[in-house]
């Protein structure tokens, strides 16, 4: 079952003891367009990890080249309001 419903979630209370939400690690995604193709889409496979103390960064090719998928993880804490 996935509960994508929210911190306030139906789903969360029906598959475990409900109580307050705590926060975990969080990933966040965007994809960039670029106008030349990324050079590990020319063969050979480079993929760059970037690492911090509790974050990092990777970024590929998808889209034969075209795009650029990037996702940053952190501790969720970082991303409160």
């Amino acid at each position: 079952m996935i509960g994508a419903d929210g911190v306030h979630s139906i789903i969360r209370g029906a598959v475990v003891t409900p109580g307050p939400a705590q926060y975990s690690d969080a990933a966040h995604s965007a994809l960039w367009y670029q106008q030349s193709r990324h050079p590990s889409s020319r063969g050979g496979l480079f993929i760059p990890l970037w690492l911090g103390p509790d974050h990092h960064l990777v970024h590929y090719p998808v889209s034969a080249g075209r795009k650029i998928n990037i996702v940053a993880f952190a501790p969720a804490r970082d991303f409160r309001a």
